[in-house]
C-alpha cells in the first residue's frame, strides 16, 4: 500500500512539472507568471 501510494505521489509530481512545461512553451506571454507561482509552489 505504501510503495503504491508513493508511486502515485512521483507520478502525480511528474505530470505536474510536465504539465508546466507545457504550459510555460505553449503559452511563454501569458502563463509565465502563473507557471512561476506553479514551479515555487511544488
Amino acid at each position: 500500500m505504501k510503495n503504491s501510494e508513493q508511486k502515485n505521489w512521483f507520478d502525480n509530481d511528474k505530470a505536474v512539472k510536465l504539465y508546466v512545461k507545457k504550459l510555460e512553451k505553449a503559452s511563454k506571454y501569458v502563463y509565465r507568471p502563473l507557471a512561476k507561482e506553479i514551479i515555487e509552489l511544488i
